[in-house]
């Protein structure tokens, strides 16, 4: 599978979110609720006119992804240049070789 496919596999945050009922989406819920984008940075995210595939590596139940994966949908609901696609990072491990930093 090259990357455009894996991109078209992934999930749009509110899927990925409704795969878990219990604290996990709880706490990813608590996370997006507490963002604020000062209007200077949201002025210049609205301004992007490139389109911006991101691809996501996230895990409901791990903490980096909790405290990323919201900022990353409140950006891409600011602009619609920029698209959100989330994949499991488990069984994609191949594709984040190229990205490890110390093991």
């Amino acid at each position: 599978m090259d990357i455009r496919e894996l991109y078209n596999s992934g999930v749009d945050y509110q899927e990925f979110t409704q795969q878990e009922n219990g604290d996990y989406k709880d706490n990813i819920k608590k996370i997006n609720d507490s963002i604020e984008i000062d209007i200077e940075l949201e002025n210049r995210i609205k301004a992007i006119t490139d389109k911006y595939n991101v691809l996501v590596f996230g895990e409901i139940w791990c903490p980096d992804s909790v405290i990323n994966i919201p900022p990353l949908k409140k950006i891409a609901e600011l602009n619609s240049n920029i698209e959100l696609s989330i994949v499991s990072r488990k069984g994609n491990e191949e594709y984040l070789e190229d990205f490890k930093i110390n093991g």
